[in-house]
């Protein structure tokens, strides 16, 4: 099996990991509520503020928000996401409080 090298780096360039390496390492080190305190969620959220989107509510309460049938906006971490028969993708979002079924 090829394996790609990824572009990740620990400090020099004898730290390059493999990507497989990469995300077992992720997985294994972070916990998934770490993603909602760091990093890319919060400039998402610091960018939104600018934008002058208040962030409310949670995807449990989904239907408190549609309008239509739709949600205005959702911001979310992805979890993971697999194509489907249609030709479409099966997105699965990262949820901190569990509330999500």
């Amino acid at each position: 099996m090829l394996r790609k090298k990824a572009d990740v780096q620990a400090g020099d360039h004898e730290n390059i990991l493999t990507t497989q390496e990469y995300v077992k390492k992720v997985n294994e080190d972070v916990s998934e509520d770490n993603h909602f305190t760091q990093g890319p969620w919060l400039m998402a959220t610091v960018y939104l503020h600018g934008q002058g989107v208040i962030a409310s509510g949670c995807l449990g309460n989904v239907e408190k928000y549609c309008k239509n049938g739709k949600l205005e906006l959702v911001v979310g971490v992805v979890k993971s996401c697999t194509p489907n028969s249609l030709g479409d993708m099966t997105v699965t979002l990262k949820d901190p409080t569990s509330t999500v079924k």
